[in-house]
């Protein structure tokens, strides 16, 4: 675990107060609140692995809670960290490693390396790579050169520059020579530097030439002709310069091209704010003109929607791509702090943006992160948000004593849905005052029968949870004619595999399943298996949605893993294969109950707690109210 975590879980730790909000964490930590937030957030995501929880309350803030007191020490032994970070700086920066070796390097016996060679394993499992180990030869990472190299720069965010100076052996007067030539540069092009963005760029800068170092370069043909098309030759001039000052010796000249376009790349993403300062010119806007295009056609044959129509969808879109292309190049990727929103709000348009997602990927070779794709997915969300042609519906909320608990319940149903109108609250016993013009009604309590004077009717609860607000939704769906799921929902299939695979060999395994019982052709088949390849499908922590469109009957397939998956960069117990017709319309309201479910961590963690597929399978037929 990183130390800026477990500085935050020592403080959470420590305090005598039941609870600490975001700028009292932030403050005792040293850091800004938005920082506590997104650090919570991340620590959320894997607190089960590490033996706590959070809880967070509104109004009052976060609670530490130990449910593994064994597992959350090895967490925040600091110590610890700090000898498995030094391994994984050793397998990174040398082509091989022996074990003796990294013994006496943390002077610990061979047995004693045991479980600090597991968290390092564990640690790059959760990046997607491998550690491997041949006899004579020692161990070695396998994986993607980019990911690798990103990777190596996260772990030098927690180095000062003195420290990562000396790491690579280059010397002051080197790093002086490099920041002057780059200041004068830029200054040339009247171009303000920040020491954040300096500090990016030579981290990268090292972490590239350590890789080159050990004979670990770039080798593939993705960044070819990108010097014209992106007009960078006066970057790789400048990056040229930059490798021959900190001394890359060590590139094959049969590489160098590639690497100078690699750092090139990156020069650009540190000091010309996301290729924003550079105009777009005719050339190059053509490119993500058709680029845009394409996803739209796929979209369009796909989902039976045709978007090209919105000039503020495409254009939007066009410049998205285009400002922040260099990064889908690096396998960069930003952080959405709005992802689950994005993905629980609009399912649909995530999905769409999974389509402009391929086409990136097909020209990149890297696939993009789930926080890179909700990022396009929110330009569809805003054309989604123009063109929704929902009605206004009315309701009326029947009290059946009392009028507090029905007035937070207005009070919540206000804030969530603006498509709602409430006419009003009234008593069960002047139910004749409430005007005709309500299309349904909300109770407090369970009236007799189906219906209320006529009309449809839901109970909820001042506290409106999560299944609640879902019941809610599906009324409102069938009052649109859209009957939700329990009437209408696609077919769905249950099961356990107890083999450990990789993801590979998982996925073709269960497209092999559906193709034996004539769901899916070969075919189609193989386009769920090469869309993965370019768009890897996590969805959330533990669970991946594989999907592909169809043209029988729509189906999902739950599988659940006795043995976790890397999948992307996280652990998947759950592999949800989604095969949906096209043109089906149930395909919305299947992914937004499904999305709603994976997102509520309680909820989630239920489901992933289920031993069997008949439980799984119960516990879905609970959560839907089947």
């Amino acid at each position: 675990m990183q130390k800026k975590y477990i500085c935050l879980l020592k403080v959470m730790l420590e305090t005598s107060k039941e609870f600490l909000n975001s700028h009292e964490l932030a403050e005792m930590s040293g850091i800004s609140p938005r920082t506590v937030i997104r650090y919570i957030k991340e620590l959320k995501d894997s607190a089960q692995e590490y033996g706590f929880v959070i809880h967070t309350l509104m109004g009052r803030g976060y609670q530490l809670e130990i449910t593994d007191r064994d597992r959350f020490k090895n967490a925040i032994s600091s110590e610890e960290d700090e000898e498995v970070t030094a391994v994984l700086f050793r397998l990174l920066l040398e082509q091989t490693c022996k074990l003796d070796d990294l013994a006496e390097l943390l002077h610990y016996s061979r047995p004693g390396m045991a479980r600090v060679m597991e968290k390092a394993e564990q640690n790059l499992g959760r990046q997607g790579f491998r550690l491997l180990n041949k006899p004579y030869v020692g161990f070695f990472i396998s994986g993607n050169e980019i990911h690798i190299r990103n990777y190596l720069y996260h772990l030098l965010e927690n180095l000062s520059m003195e420290k990562t100076q000396k790491l690579f052996g280059v010397s002051s007067v080197q790093i002086e020579q490099i920041k002057t030539y780059i200041n004068g540069e830029l200054s040339r092009k009247s171009v303000a530097k920040s020491a954040e963005n300096e500090k990016f760029f030579l981290r990268y800068m090292f972490a590239q030439a350590g890789r080159i170092r050990i004979g670990k370069t770039i080798r593939t043909d993705y960044f070819a002709n990108i010097s014209q098309t992106a007009h960078l030759q006066s970057d790789m001039d400048a990056a040229l310069h930059i490798m021959n000052l900190a001394g890359y010796a060590d590139c094959p000249e049969a590489d160098k091209e590639i690497e100078t376009i690699y750092l090139a790349l990156v020069y650009r993403q540190a000091f010309w704010q996301n290729g924003l300062a550079d105009a777009i010119d005719e050339k190059n806007l053509q490119f993500y003109q058709e680029l845009t295009q394409r996803a739209f056609e796929r979209i369009k044959a796909n989902y039976k929607v045709d978007l090209l129509q919105d000039d503020i969808l495409v254009n939007g879109l066009i410049l998205h791509i285009a400002s922040n292309f260099s990064r889908y190049l690096l396998g960069m990727e930003t952080e959405n702090l709005f992802y689950n929103d994005v993905l629980e709000t609009y399912p649909t348009a995530y999905y769409y943006a999974m389509e402009v997602a391929e086409e990136i990927s097909a020209w990149t070779k890297l696939s993009l992160s789930k926080y890179e794709i909700s990022f396009l997915g929110m330009h569809f969300a805003s054309y989604l948000e123009r063109n929704l042609k929902s009605k206004q519906w009315k309701c009326a909320i029947i009290c059946g004593s009392g009028a507090g608990s029905a007035k937070l319940l207005e009070s919540r149903l206000r804030n969530k849905y603006q498509r709602l109108e409430i006419i009003g609250i009234y008593p069960a016993d002047e139910m004749e005052s409430v005007p005709a013009e309500a299309d349904f009604y909300i109770t407090t309590f369970t009236p007799n029968g189906e219906k209320l004077k006529g009309k449809t009717w839901i109970e909820l609860s001042p506290v409106f949870d999560i299944k609640e607000q879902i019941a809610l939704e599906q009324l409102l769906g069938n009052l649109n004619g859209h009957p939700g799921w329990n009437c209408r929902g696609v077919q769905k299939y249950f099961l356990q595999i107890d083999r450990g695979m990789e993801k590979q060999e998982l996925l073709e395994h269960l497209c092999g399943l559906c193709e034996k019982k004539g769901m899916i052709s070969r075919h189609e088949a193989n386009g769920i298996l090469g869309r993965e390849e370019l768009v890897s499908t996590e969805i959330t922590e533990g669970i991946a949605m594989p999907h592909g469109l169809i043209a029988g009957a729509s189906f999902l397939v739950f599988a659940l893993l006795k043995e976790p998956v890397i999948w992307g960069r996280t652990e998947v117990k759950l592999v949800v294969l989604g095969c949906f017709q096209r043109g089906d319309e149930r395909m919305k309201e299947e992914l937004e109950y499904l999305f709603r479910l994976f997102l509520n961590e309680s909820d989630k963690q239920e489901l992933l707690a289920s031993r069997t597929a008949e439980q799984m399978e119960e516990y879905m037929g609970e959560y839907y109210g089947k």
